[in-house]
């Protein structure tokens, strides 16, 4: 099993490596669960990225992968802070509050 999952490539390597260190004792049976029910279902490529994002954020359960994998494209990618965006708005007109009274919203 753990040579099917490390036929994945470097992401399985990451998974494996920092899911030992993070100390997760039950990562061979994830592995399994990744290996027999997961990647059978959504094949090679997509498991490979849903495992390395798994791994990326610090999830190192096959639950993890199933939900990166359920979510689909629609997941953000985190980038770094760039130039702050500068947009050119209108003005809007400057009332005072008491403008907003009840009897003055008719």
């Amino acid at each position: 099993i753990e040579r099917e999952f490390l036929a994945l490539g470097e992401p399985a390597e990451v998974f494996i490596r920092q899911g030992a260190a993070a100390g997760m004792t039950m990562l061979p049976k994830e592995i399994g669960e990744i290996v027999d029910d997961i990647l059978p279902a959504h094949g090679p490529e997509l498991v490979a990225k849903a495992v390395a994002r798994a791994a990326r954020f610090g999830r190192f359960r096959a639950a993890d992968v199933r939900s990166i994998l359920a979510i689909g494209t629609a997941l953000p990618e985190p980038a770094a802070a760039g130039d702050a965006v500068v947009v050119a708005l209108p003005t809007a007109e400057v009332r005072s509050f008491d403008a907003y009274a009840m009897e003055n919203l008719a």
